[in-house]
């Protein structure tokens, strides 16, 4: 996946398995080539996550800011 009007600024390619099908790896390359790979493995659908997951503490002593 790449923006059609910046391709420079970088990609980000979804790696699948199939059967059956499912999303193993998110691949992301920044604008400097650099590249950082998030692997999936053990995969649980269905649990319950706390809301403090989505919740940015800046370290500035900013006011938080739930997303």
């Amino acid at each position: 996946l790449m923006q059609r009007k910046k391709p420079e600024e970088g990609t980000m390619t979804l790696v699948f398995a199939d059967k059956p099908l499912a999303l193993r790896a998110i691949e992301i390359k920044d604008a400097t080539n650099q590249t950082s790979r998030v692997e999936l493995e053990n995969v649980k659908f269905g649990g319950a996550l706390e809301d403090k997951l989505f919740t940015f503490d800046d370290p500035r002593g900013n006011a938080r800011r739930n997303r």
